[in-house]
């Protein structure tokens, strides 16, 4: 074989050499950096506050209290719950609701009438309780949850009291600019507060008392309540 062919041939193994061990480099490169990427979201510690802030507020399904909560800036809110059966009752200017084990019912102060609707969960009757200044403790559970798997949440914690209970808190905010929020939970995993907007409706709650009693009326319906048929989520 002629000298010539040898060395372009000794020259095409060198290059195609060269190309490999370029490619093998930058699907390194391209690896770690996905791997990067991947890591980048919600760091253990943060993952850990937020699961431990959503398990204290589940604990507290099974006690029973009265919490009173200055809510929007003046009025007053309440949130009833008993055991044996389970029941809790939110109570708030523009109405109250009540979940039982027969379901929920969701009744409106109106000028001249209070007027009730039931349905099966409270989960449906969210937005009237939202729109009453008070948020659902299942419902703070659930964000915080959402919280944990976002990579565009920051999360920064904090320590104050709530009706003389110690309390921690959790103030989110999002790089996306989506708007945050910020929450409280006592040392007996009651909601302590809780200031954000969700859906329409924007939430600016504080407890002030805490009673580890329910009244004997908690879970009836008011006076002169009229149900009127059930909510069309029904």
């Amino acid at each position: 074989m002629p000298a010539s062919e040898t060395v372009r041939r000794a020259r095409r193994r060198s290059a195609r050499a060269g190309l490999l061990a370029a490619l093998a480099v930058a699907a390194g490169t391209a690896t770690a950096a996905c791997g990067t990427a991947a890591d980048a979201g919600r760091s253990n510690s943060d993952e850990a506050f937020l699961t431990e802030l959503a398990s204290r507020l589940t604990s507290a399904g099974d006690a029973t209290y009265t919490a009173t909560y200055t809510i929007g800036g003046g009025v007053t809110g309440t949130i009833a719950q008993a055991q044996k059966p389970n029941r809790v009752a939110f109570t708030y200017p523009t109405g109250i609701t009540m979940v039982t084990p027969q379901g929920a019912t969701q009744c409106d102060r109106g000028a001249e009438q209070i007027t009730c609707l039931q349905a099966p969960s409270a989960a449906v009757m969210s937005s009237a309780i939202e729109h009453g200044g008070m948020i659902r403790p299942d419902a703070v559970i659930s964000m915080l949850s959402g919280v944990a798997m976002d990579p565009d949440a920051i999360v920064s914690e904090s320590d104050t009291s709530y009706a003389g209970l110690p309390s921690t808190c959790v103030s989110v905010t999002y790089t996306s600019g989506t708007e945050g929020f910020d929450a409280c939970v006592t040392s007996t995993g009651l909601l302590a507060s809780f200031n954000g907007t969700v859906g329409a409706a924007h939430i600016d709650m504080a407890l002030n008392r805490v009673d580890a009693t329910v009244a004997d009326d908690a879970f009836r319906l008011p006076a002169g309540a009229k149900i009127t048929g059930a909510s069309p989520s029904r």
